[in-house]
């Protein structure tokens, strides 16, 4: 069973980078459609930052466990949230997107780990 953890995970992040490809699509067509392209570039620039986010865990995530000496600047995963802040406001302040379609862009990673629970429950319930 521990054998087929790797797998696993690998599989479970190329099919989330798949669903937040696809909710980023999704999302841009749909904000475009209620905002137009003020409300679509928003969407795009959440989503944007939210893949950006979930690479940065999913690194933090693969290392666990490996036996891999400490990054030095893991640290800076802790500033993180405080520089998405400040991005956040420089584009919300001084540019025509939509703060609400940045809000729902930034929630692209949270559905596809929504997405990706659903589908191992669901498999899970089929195979056991």
């Amino acid at each position: 069973m521990i054998a087929e953890q790797p797998d696993v995970f690998a599989a479970s992040v190329r099919r989330m980078r798949r669903s937040i490809a696809v909710l980023t699509l999704l999302g841009t067509i749909a904000a475009a459609i209620v905002w137009r392209l003020p409300g679509a570039a928003g969407f795009l620039i959440g989503a944007a930052l939210s893949f950006v986010t979930f690479h940065r865990w999913r690194a933090v995530v693969s290392r666990l466990g490996t036996g891999a000496p400490a990054n030095p600047r893991a640290w800076l995963l802790a500033l993180a949230p405080l520089g998405l802040a400040l991005l956040l406001y420089v584009i919300l302040r001084f540019s025509a997107v939509k703060a609400m379609a940045v809000l729902g862009g930034l929630f692209t990673a949270l559905a596809a780990a929504l997405c990706e629970a659903l589908y191992q429950l669901c498999r899970n319930m089929k195979s056991g």
